[in-house]
């Protein structure tokens, strides 16, 4: 269960938004490009926050309750 569980999350996390269209818009193109950047984000932030060791401890981690 806890596998199956592991790898829902590991889908959800690494799936990529949605492709640009062949001829997106300005607001599509930047709101394509929010999404790309959000995961990011959120590891900068994370890492930025914590120190080196937490944050190697936060990562080694392979399910949210063992954070």
């Amino acid at each position: 269960m806890e596998a199956n569980n592991r790898e829902n999350e590991e889908d959800e996390i690494e799936d990529d938004p949605t492709p640009l269209r062949a001829n997106p818009i300005v607001a599509q193109m930047k709101q394509h490009s929010e999404e790309v950047a959000k995961k990011f984000k959120a590891l900068f932030i994370l890492h930025a926050s914590v120190s080196d060791v937490m944050f190697t401890r936060i990562m080694a981690c392979t399910i949210p309750k063992e954070a």
